[in-house]
């Protein structure tokens, strides 16, 4: 799968939050909150974007471990993306305005697949 236009952008700025454990809470908040406001716009990602921050506080809080710094980069960055009111299609569209998000949300969790099933196999206590 290619990876989404504009996308490294975010990856190269993922590297200060993965640092920056204050930064990376901080984004975790936002990511929450964003997600609470635009409800109705994202309903059918929404379950996508609280794995990835599940999956990102476990990690932040030193609960789940194992999982390569590649993941933690890809989910934080795809997390910053959704953040971000001015990327590929601007999020002051509307549902248009989500569907570059959502693109980014689907790739990254195709991307890293594998580790998300055993993060969830964790996560369920498998």
């Amino acid at each position: 799968m290619k990876r989404p236009k504009g996308f490294a952008r975010f990856l190269k700025l993922a590297n200060s939050y993965v640092k920056d454990p204050q930064k990376r809470s901080h984004m975790l908040s936002a990511v929450k909150e964003y997600a609470r406001n635009k409800q109705p716009l994202i309903q059918n990602f929404k379950d996508d974007i609280a794995t990835l921050v599940s999956l990102l506080k476990d990690w932040h809080k030193g609960r789940y471990t194992k999982v390569p710094m590649h993941t933690i980069l890809l989910a934080v960055a795809a997390l910053l993306y959704f953040l971000s009111p001015l990327d590929a299609i601007p999020d002051f569209m509307g549902a248009l305005g989500f569907t570059d998000d959502a693109a980014v949300i689907f790739f990254v969790l195709k991307t890293i697949q594998n580790e998300i099933n055993h993060y969830r196999d964790w996560k369920s206590g498998a």
